[in-house]
């Protein structure tokens, strides 16, 4: 196992592709992951989220996390990369804090988000203030349902955190 860090030059990154097994890695940006099809293990820090088809993960910048698929069935999801500048008054949050649990499962995940996902899917290239609108409401929208703490307390408690530090 390696650790990966990712720097991200874009502002907004969102594809749509089959989900695969991904090593520990971290980036300084924001990532939501959306089910679209099958189902996906979302492991960060020393936990791993189950995720069905709807569901949502939100991984805060510099969190190490991976991904595992153990369906033989296939596996779908929208990935949306973030940088931290582009979400405006969720900055500060986003550099000190992580969820407890970075999943929103399907029956709690607001269907304006949903909408959102689907309309920055559907935004052109160089349409960057549209794609920062939509992400404005996913997160006006999720922020309320995670539950949050320090991230150095996810830090202090994860071996590779240890290790890397």
């Amino acid at each position: 196992m390696h650790l990966i860090y990712e720097d991200t030059k874009e502002e907004i990154i969102a594809v749509k592709k089959n989900s695969r097994h991904q090593s520990p890695h971290l980036h300084n940006s924001l990532e939501i992951v959306y089910v679209t099809k099958g189902t996906l293990e979302l492991g960060e820090g020393q936990e791993l989220y189950h995720m069905e088809k709807g569901d949502m993960g939100i991984i805060f910048p510099d969190v190490i996390h991976h991904y595992q698929v153990f369906s033989t069935d296939k596996s779908e999801a929208v990935y949306i990369n973030v940088s931290s500048f582009i979400v405006g008054k969720f900055e500060e949050i986003l550099k000190n804090k992580a969820p407890v649990n970075p999943i929103i499962e399907k029956r709690q995940l607001p269907d304006e988000v949903k909408r959102a996902i689907d309309s920055i899917m559907n935004t052109k290239q160089g349409e960057i203030m549209v794609a920062q609108a939509y992400l404005q409401i996913i997160l006006a929208r999720c922020m309320p349902i995670l539950k949050f703490t320090d991230k150095s307390s996810i830090e202090s408690d994860d071996l590779i955190y240890r290790t890397v530090a």
